[in-house]
């Protein structure tokens, strides 16, 4: 039994809007807190998140807090045979193209938490 989400997204949208998941601008225009909060440096944007898509609804924060937690305790674990305990890009690159993958013809939910976090871990290593 799937879960209720209440409205969110297409189901609570009224109006036309400036973000959209097709644009492929848009991972670099959303962000994700570490708490779960969704986002955005654009005020417009962050604007439609928040009021018109309704992303920071407390179930889908703790949602995405959940799958951050998650992904920060396996980020250690891929690392465990690594002399210096750290993981490596080869490693994080494994592990963000799994998220980026689709499962039986869909993606995983809350998959772009997961994404932007893993690419962040990217960008920090030397």
């Amino acid at each position: 039994m799937k879960a209720s989400w209440g409205q969110h997204c297409d189901t609570l949208k009224k109006a036309a809007i400036v973000i959209s998941p097709l644009k492929p601008t848009c991972e670099q225009l959303v962000k994700f807190d570490p708490g779960g909060n969704v986002y955005s440096d654009d005020a417009s944007i962050e604007t439609e998140l928040k009021n018109i898509l309704g992303l920071n609804r407390q179930h889908l924060v703790d949602e995405r807090a959940r799958l951050l937690d998650r992904i920060k305790d396996t980020i250690p674990k891929t690392a465990k045979n690594n002399p210096d305990s750290k993981p490596k890009k080869a490693e994080l690159t494994t592990m963000l193209k799994e998220w980026q993958a689709l499962k039986s013809g869909e993606f995983e939910p809350f998959c772009q938490v997961a994404i932007a976090y893993i690419h962040k871990k990217i960008a920090r290593l030397p």
